[in-house]
């Protein structure tokens, strides 16, 4: 039902509620929630994905999160700090950049 990473997370990652208190690489799949203390490299699945910072690509049915990320975001909400990259969605949230929100599509490079 739940997962638990401490340190370092390599590889698959699946459960409804997945836990990364570190940095990982790989593929985190959840049905409820993904959380990456750290920096993960790859592709967060799910209902609600977040990762402190990221690279790769985050697919969430209701909200993608980050504090930094390197990629794409699709999902109906997204929201990051900075980011180099697309949004897709709903509602797009990009704080540093100069068009802080748009619809359907944003992006920063």
């Amino acid at each position: 039902l739940a997962s638990r990473a401490t340190g370092h997370a390599n590889g698959l990652q699946s459960s409804a509620i997945n836990i990364v208190d570190g940095d990982g690489l790989g593929l985190q799949a959840n049905w409820l929630v993904g959380f990456v203390k750290g920096e993960y490299d790859g592709l967060q699945i799910g209902g609600v994905n977040y990762a402190q910072k990221m690279q790769g690509l985050q697919i969430g049915l209701l909200y993608n999160g980050s504090d930094y990320i390197q990629g794409v975001q699709i999902g109906l909400i997204n929201v990051t700090k900075t980011m180099i990259g697309v949004q897709i969605g709903l509602v797009n949230v990009i704080q540093d950049n100069d068009a802080p929100f748009l619809p359907i599509v944003n992006c920063a490079f």
